[in-house]
C-alpha cells in the first residue's frame, strides 16, 4: 500500500490533533487514509500525538504545547537557536520537524548554511525568493531538506526540515 498524498494525511492529522481524541475522529481518519491508500489503517489520537499504522509502518505526529524533537532525529542536523517545535513526525522514511523563532528568515538561512557545513552536510540545491529559501543537503545516505518562510506580518519565521536515510 502507498500513501500518494502525505500532505493530505499530515494536514487530516493536524486538524484531528485539535480535538479530543475520539473513536469517531479516529474512525474517520481511517477511513480517508484507507480511501486513499487503498490499504488497511489503524489510527490511535492520544492529546496532541496521532499514530497512524498501515502495512507500510507507523507515522507518529505530535503537535501542539510540549511537542519536543522525536528521538532518533539525526543529532548533525542543525537545530535553530531558540526555535520552537511546533510539529514532529515520524515515518518510516524518515522525520520532519516544524520549527518557529522570531528570527528573520536571512538570518535563520545564514546559521543553517554555515552550521550544516560544519557538520559534514554538503550543500546539493539552495533557492531563494526573499523571505522563503529552501536547501538541499546530502551527507552518506542521508538526505536533509530545510524550508525556511519568513513573514513580515507576524514577526515570526517558520522552518521545515525533512530528514531522511536513504535506503
Amino acid at each position: 500500500m502507498q500513501i500518494n498524498h502525505p500532505a493530505i494525511i499530515v494536514l487530516t492529522c493536524l486538524v484531528a490533533l485539535s480535538g479530543c481524541g475520539k473513536s469517531s475522529q479516529e474512525k474517520a481518519m481511517e477511513q480517508a487514509i484507507e480511501y486513499s491508500s487503498g490499504g488497511k489503517a489503524q489510527v490511535d489520537l492520544t492529546g496532541n500525538q496521532v499514530e497512524i499504522s498501515t502495512d507500510e509502518g507507523k507515522i507518529n505526529v505530535a503537535s501542539g504545547k510540549g511537542v519536543t524533537v522525536p528521538d532518533g532525529f539525526p543529532k548533525d542536523i542543525y537545530l535553530h537557536d531558540g526555535a520552537k517545535v511546533m510539529t514532529a513526525m515520524t515515518m518510516p522514511q524518515g522525520q520532519m520537524l516544524t520549527l518557529e523563532t522570531a528570527d528573520p528568515a536571512d538570518k535563520v538561512a545564514d546559521a543553517y548554511r554555515t552550521a550544516m557545513s560544519a557538520a559534514g552536510w554538503k550543500q546539493e540545491m539552495a533557492m531563494d525568493s526573499g523571505t522563503g529559501k529552501m536547501f538541499s543537503y546530502s551527507k552518506d545516505k542521508q538526505q536533509a531538506q530545510v524550508t525556511i518562510d519568513g513573514d513580515s506580518d507576524s514577526a515570526r519565521t517558520t522552518i521545515t526540515i525533512i530528514a531522511s536515510t536513504g535506503e
